[in-house]
C-alpha cells in the first residue's frame, strides 16, 4: 500500500501573540516573528495579566476561587 503524497499549503494572515512579560513569554518571541516573516503576517500582542485578587474576600475563601 503506497501512502498519497500530497502538499497542503496553508495561508495565516494574523498572529496573536499574549504575552505577560514573563521569561517563558519573551522566549515565544522570536517564533512568533518568524512566522510572520515567513507567511507575511502580521503580528498583534496583547498584555495579559493574571487575575487580582477580590478586595473585599479574605485569604481564606481564596482557595475555593482558585
Amino acid at each position: 500500500m503506497n501512502a498519497v503524497d500530497t502538499k497542503t499549503r496553508i495561508s495565516i494572515k494574523n498572529i496573536l501573540y499574549a504575552t505577560d512579560f514573563s521569561p517563558a513569554a519573551g522566549a515565544a518571541l522570536p517564533y512568533v516573528l518568524g512566522l510572520a516573516q515567513r507567511y507575511r503576517a502580521r503580528v498583534h500582542s496583547l498584555h495579559v495579566r493574571h487575575p487580582s485578587p477580590y478586595p473585599i474576600a479574605g485569604p481564606e475563601p481564596m482557595v475555593q476561587i482558585i
